[in-house]
């Protein structure tokens, strides 16, 4: 037992002077502007896994696809009035229009709710 204990204590002060130096090179004094870069940098990697980098190139191809999509829809025409209510908030988190019949219309409300219209909602 006299024999074992100088090891248990040598082994803990290596574990101890390990952890002292692994945590000493942390991010403790970041800049301003690396504080504010901190979630900017959770977004891209969130995109860009299992990647280090975003093919920009794609992303670029998918932007004039979406352009395109926005410029051939039906529904570009269309003025859109609010029609209240306006003491609630909410917000549409799903639409859909029927291919056949773009007077059919069907959206979901993020509060609850899903409601269809049969008239390119007028009402």
């Amino acid at each position: 037992m006299k024999k074992i204990f100088p090891l248990i204590v040598v082994w803990l002060i290596c574990l101890s002077l390990v952890y002292i130096v692994q945590n000493s090179n942390g991010d403790k004094k970041l800049s301003k502007l690396d504080k504010k870069l901190h979630p900017s940098d959770y977004f891209f990697y969130q995109r860009a896994y299992p990647h280090s980098e975003i093919p920009y190139d794609k992303y670029l191809d998918a932007i004039e696809k979406k352009n395109q999509m926005e410029s051939d829809s039906p529904m570009g025409d269309i003025d859109w009035i609010p029609a209240g209510p306006y003491n609630i908030g909410g917000r549409i988190t799903a639409m859909t229009v029927d291919p056949g019949n773009t007077n059919i219309m069907i959206i979901g409300a993020a509060a609850g709710g899903v409601f269809k219209t049969t008239n390119s909602g007028i009402n």
